[in-house]
Parts: C-alpha cells; sequence; structure tokens
C-alpha cells in the first residue's frame, strides 16, 4: 500500500520531464504498435497479388474499425482519466466501479456492432467507396474481423486503464506482443498459406486476442483501484464519470469515421470524372491514412503519457505542475511533427513504395500528390489532437469536444463538397484535386480555435490559484 501510495506521490512531486518520458514513450511505443495492425495487413497485401484493389479492399474497412475504436476510447479514455483523477484524491473505489461497469456495458456494445456487420456487409462496404472489384474483398476482410469484435473493442478500452494504473510498460509489452505475432502470422498466412487478405484479417485477430489476454489478467489484479463482482453490474452514476470525461475521444473517432465517409463519397463522386478512376484514388487514400495515423499515434501517445501526471496534478491541485507538462508536451509534438512532415514532403514516392510497387503510374501521380497536398497542413491537426486530449485530461470535456467536432464536422465537411464543386465548373477531373485544399481550411481554423481554448484553460487555473490563495489567507486570519 505504502508503495503505492509513494507512486502516486511521485507524480506529485517527481521531476516532471522524467515523468513525461517514463509515461510517454512506452504510450508512444503502445500507441504505434496499436497502428501496426492495419498498416501491417496493408504492407503484406499491398506487396502481394492483390496489390492497389488489396489496399482499396482494407481502406475501405479501416473507418468501421475507426468506429468501433471510438466506443473503446470513449469508455477506456474516460475511465483512465477518471483514475488519474481520483489518484489524485486518493479515492481506490469509485474507479474499480466505473472500469467493471463500463467493461460490461462495451462488451453488450460490441456485440450489437458485431450483428450489425454480418447482417449489412455490402450497404456499409458500398457506402465507405467498395468498388465491384474490391467489395468481395472488403467484405472477407471485415468478416474475419467482427469474429474476433469484443475481443478487440476490450483490449482497447483496458490498455489505456492498465497504463494509467501505473504499469506503462506492462501495457506496452502486452500491445507489442499482440503486433509482433500479427506480423509474423501475416507473412505466414499470406505468403506462406496463401490465404489473401482473409489471412491478413484472421492474423490481426489473433495478435488482439494475445493482447486482450495480457491486459485482462493486469486489469483483475489492479495497484491503484479495486474491483470486486458486483462492480460488473453497470452502475449509472459511476459509468457517466467515464462517459463525460471520454466523450471528446468518442467525438474524435467518430469525426474521424465521418471524414473518411465524406472523403469516400467525394472519391465516388470525382474520381470517374478523371484518369483516375475510383480505385487509385480510395487505394492512395487508404496508404496516406496510415502514415497520417503513425504520426496521429505518437502524439496522443505523447498526450496520454501526460495524462496521468496532469490529472494527478489537477486533482491535487499543483496548477503550476499541470502548466509545465503542457508546455513539455507541445514541444515534443512540434518536433515529430516537423520531422514526419519533412519526411512525407520530400519522399512520398518511397513511403508510397513500402505499401507495394504499382506498375501504374497513375496510382503513384495521385498518391505523391495527395501526400504533398494532405501533409502540408499536419503540424496543425497534431496541435489540435495534443490540445483535445489535454483538455480531456483536465475535466474539460466540453472544450475537447468542440474542437474535435468543429475541426471533423463544421469545417472539413462542407468544403470537401464545395471546393470541388466549384472547380468541376471550371476544369473537369479537378475535384478529385481540390477536396484535399478542405484540409487546410479545416486544420487552419480549429489549430486557431485551440489555441483561444488553452488560453481560457490556462487563465481558469490562475483564476483557480488566486481563489486558493484567497482560502488559504482567510484560514490563516
Amino acid at each position: 500500500m505504502s508503495l503505492e501510495i509513494n507512486q502516486s506521490n511521485h507524480l506529485g512531486e517527481g521531476k516532471i520531464i522524467k515523468l513525461l518520458l517514463k509515461y510517454a514513450i512506452p504510450s508512444i511505443a503502445s500507441m504505434v504498435l496499436v497502428s501496426l495492425y492495419t498498416i501491417t495487413d496493408q504492407i503484406f497485401i499491398g506487396n502481394s497479388s492483390l496489390g492497389v484493389v488489396g489496399n482499396g479492399a482494407i481502406g475501405i474497412v479501416f473507418p468501421l474499425i475507426v468506429f468501433t475504436q471510438a466506443f473503446s476510447y470513449l469508455l477506456g479514455d474516460g475511465c483512465a482519466a477518471f483514475l488519474s483523477l481520483c489518484q489524485g484524491r486518493k479515492d481506490r473505489e469509485s474507479p474499480g466501479k466505473a472500469i467493471a461497469g463500463s467493461l460490461t456495458l462495451l462488451f453488450i456494445i460490441a456485440i450489437l456492432l458485431r450483428s450489425l456487420f454480418f447482417l449489412c456487409p455490402i450497404p456499409l462496404l458500398e457506402l465507405f467507396g467498395a468498388s465491384e472489384q474490391s467489395l468481395e474483398l472488403a467484405k472477407s476482410y471485415m468478416f474475419t474481423l467482427a469474429c474476433f469484435l469484443p475481443v478487440y473493442m476490450i483490449q482497447n478500452m483496458l490498455t489505456p486503464i492498465v497504463r494509467n494504473d501505473g504499469r506503462p510498460m506492462l501495457a506496452l509489452i502486452a500491445t507489442g506482443a499482440g503486433a509482433i505475432l500479427n506480423i509474423g502470422l501475416d507473412a505466414l498466412f499470406i505468403y506462406g498459406f496463401d490465404m489473401g487478405i482473409k489471412g491478413a484479417a484472421l492474423a490481426t485477430g489473433i495478435g488482439v486476442s494475445v493482447t486482450f489476454a495480457f491486459v485482462f489478467i493486469m486489469f483483475l489484479k489492479p495497484k491503484t483501484y479495486q474491483v470486486k463482482i458486483k462492480d460488473f453490474l453497470i452502475k449509472f452514476r459511476f459509468v457517466k464519470q467515464a462517459i463525460v470525461l471520454g466523450f471528446s475521444s468518442f467525438c474524435t473517432q467518430l469525426s474521424i469515421m465521418i471524414v473518411m465517409l465524406v472523403s469516400s463519397r467525394v472519391m465516388v463522386m470525382y474520381g470517374p470524372l478523371s484518369s483516375y478512376g475510383v480505385d487509385i484514388p480510395i487505394s492512395a487514400m487508404a496508404i496516406e491514412s496510415k502514415c497520417y495515423t503513425i504520426v496521429a499515434n505518437i502524439v496522443v501517445g505523447i498526450a496520454v503519457g501526460g495524462q496521468p501526471i496532469v490529472g494527478y496534478n489537477i486533482g491535487a491541485k499543483k496548477l503550476n505542475r499541470v502548466k509545465k507538462t503542457y508546455k513539455l508536451m507541445l514541444i515534443f509534438t512540434l518536433a515529430v511533427t516537423l520531422l514526419a512532415t519533412f519526411i512525407y514532403e520530400v519522399i512520398p514516392k518511397q513511403v508510397i513504395e513500402i505499401f507495394g510497387k504499382s506498375e501504374n503510374p497513375l496510382f503513384i501521380e495521385y498518391g505523391v500528390n495527395i501526400f504533398r497536398i494532405l501533409f502540408g497542413s499536419l503540424i496543425f491537426s497534431m496541435y489540435m489532437k495534443l490540445s483535445t486530449i489535454f483538455f480531456q485530461s483536465c475535466g474539460y470535456p466540453l472544450p475537447a469536444t468542440i474542437i474535435s467536432v468543429a475541426r471533423d464536422i463544421v469545417f472539413y465537411v462542407p468544403f470537401a463538397f464545395l471546393l470541388p464543386f466549384i472547380t468541376e465548373q471550371v476544369a473537369t477531373g479537378s475535384g478529385i484535386y481540390t477536396w484535399l485544399y478542405s484540409i487546410y481550411i479545416a486544420d487552419g481554423l480549429t489549430a486557431i480555435a485551440s489555441l483561444f481554448v488553452t488560453l481560457y484553460v490556462f487563465k481558469k487555473f490562475k483564476d483557480f490559484d488566486i481563489e486558493a490563495k484567497l482560502e488559504k489567507d482567510n484560514l490563516l486570519n
């Protein structure tokens, strides 16, 4: 017990840069390993006989995976943030009730989503741009993944909780074991057994099952909270805490899915008017989204790594430490983003060819252009991601939610439809490119909004400090 108290106290007294590195490095590695599941599937499939069409099929299913993650992150990130806040308040009982009840709720949601995927596969896949060539491949990939859906969603929920329970390295080992196994099985199933896209999905399912086994055992043996069998009954009073704190994560994932849906519809509308058709833009966009995900997951890892520090010090009312943590996270985020922007802008062709070399020059041409356009505003997008998780960690889910929704729904969606419609009136076939510039508008405006909200939150901290000092003076008098 004393060891656990000392560990929590360390969050309020230890050197911030050491604490951030301690939590952020495993978090970054864990988040990158999570992204490797679909990335390695796409690399192996792209370098197989399925090529561009196989890449596109995985890209078509990816938004549905993001949709399932929305519920995992809603409850997982929410419970993790709630756990950190409770650690600062020395509350060991409330987190267990919230986590166990949320786990039961997520299992029910997972069963319902799996039923939806099995009952309505074709409408869902066609909605996200499946063509005659890619439909059967996408359906095979989705059906196989759906078999593992409850396990996949629960392990996504439990991983951040284990991390915030003071065991970031164990969370990393659990994620790493599943990801490494997935890579090995991808090679075996796709090339050795010639199972194609079904083999890629099966490898992913087995990998996430291994991660699930690890994190579930750790969930049952917590360090900073208590779980009882009766806690698995859903108590809305506690689950509500997780939902409120995790709502911004839910909105972020849901917004990502909506962006992918809109992007798919735009490509279906304007691809046939150009020389690229539909499959080339969708396949190129699938590769771009995976490369974007790598950078986003690193930034999310930085922000999530700071979450226990921020949450604890908010609960302990040590607000100067919260500010210092944010500044360090911002510096790391800018460094990562600038490096990624340089790579994607300078050598996009080489990056694309990792996912499979195509003999079609139109595929490379569109892929290179899509990289150079979309990654131009990466720094604004990543600043926004850092800010939303920081606000969530501080217990301000509303501004985090507003920023997430504003970027993807308020700014991106209308311009994604409007820009290509306008330019198509001038030059037929131009819409397949001009819709990409809507990302610049969305990222730029949201970055400005994020800056103003950050200044507002810091002002609240200052006001809180003044009130605390006045209260202390009154007590002394």
